[in-house]
């Protein structure tokens, strides 16, 4: 085993010991308020706020916590 796999595999371990609740995050799905089709992207703010993602009626969601998932954070206009 290389000493690059033994670091990665170091590094691995630490951030699953201390961030578990991102691991949660990515191992469960994210469910946006129904009629919502989407979500048509997905992006963060730089100071990692976020996800933010987009459907297909054109409004814009920010998950804002595993309590409350989703809320309606803007909207586009139609004649965009």
């Amino acid at each position: 085993m290389s000493k690059s796999m033994v670091v990665t595999a170091i590094l691995l371990a630490i951030f699953l010991l201390y961030f578990p609740s991102s691991v949660a995050v990515l191992l469960n799905k994210l469910q946006l308020p129904p009629p919502v089709i989407g979500p048509e992207s997905l992006a963060f703010n730089r100071n990692g706020g976020g996800p933010y993602v987009t459907s297909s009626d054109g409004r814009i969601f920010k998950y804002v916590g595993s309590n409350e998932g989703f809320k309606e954070y803007a909207y586009t206009t139609p004649n965009r």
